[in-house]
């Protein structure tokens, strides 16, 4: 069929030329798109080298005028020596179908809005915007605007953002790892696998790409504290009228041993270890104590502590808070005396990264680095939020649970702006990271949770 232009007829022959800055406001593929752009000529070919011509634009299959037409045409062969299947184009080698592309809408190298991929689409050769919380996340272009950002759990906020939970108003909710546990009173992430002492005498590792739950020990009482090396996990067993340390396999299989009975009296609170031994804080004795993995015998390694609390090991050195006065110690590993880090704090938890040491306590949210500080100028408080209750830490950020308002919140290491990742959903115990989710258990139902950490 031939092109009748005073007539306004288009022949099925021919594709028509869309100039620049042409509006069409009927979005003709998709409720979801605001509008329609036209676009400058394009030009079009089929296999074999093939030989298209373009006349004016138009909508409907019309001419916009009646009585006064003025005919632009071009010609162009198809690219790569005809190399590309008919109805694409060779646009700088690689063949395209210029009716959906988004990024040669119409013709080669027409972007729809390349300053924002997927806020629009290419129907028919004609790019057309998305609907405000829309995108065109597939790029697929034909089925135009496909996505809602505001709920789409693949395409959450952004296009290629996946929840592992649903997606409400553009953000990541939380989501279920593991269905109700007992209530963990210690929670530790490693190695892929978040393990969990609690108040039913059991040790269970929770694979975080939620492969299942593993038994690790039960029978063992509360767990009140909790240390993990490579191969064993340890903590603290009534032993008859005493204390003592046990440890179990952290390959699974209720495989315990009583590691040493400690002295009458001993009030633990904390445990920690390392290649050399495993570090018992008594609060009752001001000191800290160490079963050393080679003598295997107890030993003080630091008295004189008062109310020594909370150690930790952090690279060659142990670290554990004092309270009145508040300070923050350290003793290096294996052999050492103990040192002021800081003075003039007192740690409820302390957690770390290799180079920082963060902790909440009477002045907020501070940190202070491993590698030595004095009491003129340390603790940096990173935030007076009084409200913290669990911390984690990738390195870059901390993280603490606001059981307050029922969030959690975040700070760059070095200070900065607080952030509320996301909601908890109400109480939250504990708080793990790795370097994508966050993970705590949810009281009310005592379910594991995850929720990303850029929701």
């Amino acid at each position: 069929m031939s092109t009748d232009v005073e007539s306004g007829v288009i022949g099925s022959d021919y594709l028509m030329n869309l100039r620049q800055g042409l509006l069409v406001t009927v979005c003709v593929a998709s409720s979801s798109c605001a509008a329609v752009l036209g676009l400058d000529d394009f030009k079009e070919g089929g296999a074999g080298g093939a030989t298209s011509s373009s006349s004016v634009a138009s909508t409907g299959g019309s001419i916009a005028s009646s009585t006064t037409t003025t005919t632009t045409s071009s010609s162009s062969t198809t690219g790569a020596g005809g190399g590309c299947p008919s109805g694409q184009m060779d646009c700088d080698g690689s063949c395209v179908t210029l009716a959906t592309d988004p990024l040669n809408c119409g013709k080669c190298n027409k972007a729809c809005d390349p300053l924002h991929p997927g806020a629009s689409a290419c129907v028919g050769s004609i790019c057309q915007v998305c609907a405000a919380g829309m995108a065109d996340c597939d790029g697929l272009g034909i089925n135009a605007c496909e996505s809602d950002l505001s709920s789409d759990k693949k395409n959450c906020g952004v296009c290629g953002h996946v929840c592992a939970g649903s997606c409400g108003s553009g953000h990541c909710e939380p989501a279920v790892l593991a269905a109700t546990q007992p209530f963990v009173n210690s929670m530790i992430l490693q190695g892929g696998q978040l393990y969990l002492g609690t108040n039913k005498g059991t040790l269970v590792a929770v694979a975080v790409d939620g492969s299942g739950v593993k038994d690790i020990a039960s029978g063992q009482g509360v767990f009140t504290y909790l240390a993990l090396d490579a191969k064993y996990g340890y903590w603290f067993i009534s032993v008859g009228a005493n204390l003592g340390i046990a440890r179990g396999l952290l390959s699974g299989g209720n495989v315990v041993d009583n590691v040493v009975t400690l002295p009458a009296g001993t009030f633990e609170s904390g445990l920690a270890v390392d290649v050399n031994g495993v570090y018992v804080t008594d609060s009752m004795a001001n000191k800290v104590v160490e079963y050393n993995f080679v003598t295997t015998a107890l030993q003080d390694i630091a008295v004189s502590q008062p109310f020594a609390s909370t150690p930790i090991v952090v690279g060659t050195d142990l670290v554990w808070s004092n309270f009145t006065p508040g300070a923050i110690m350290k003793k290096a590993l294996p052999v050492g005396g103990p040192a002021v880090l800081c003075g003039n704090s007192g740690a409820n938890q302390m957690i770390a990264s290799s180079k920082e040491l963060f902790f909440n306590g009477i002045g907020g949210l501070s940190t202070v680095p491993i590698n030595g500080a004095n009491s003129n100028t340390c603790p940096t408080v990173l935030s007076n939020s009084a409200s913290a209750t669990s911390l984690a830490t990738d390195g870059v950020t901390l993280y603490w649970t606001d059981n307050v308002d029922g969030t959690i919140k975040s700070i760059p290491v070095g200070g900065g702006m607080v952030t509320t990742v996301g909601s908890t959903g109400g109480t939250a115990i504990g708080l793990a990271v790795d370097d994508k989710y966050l993970y705590w258990q949810f009281k009310q139902n005592l379910d594991i949770m995850k929720l990303e950490k850029n929701p």
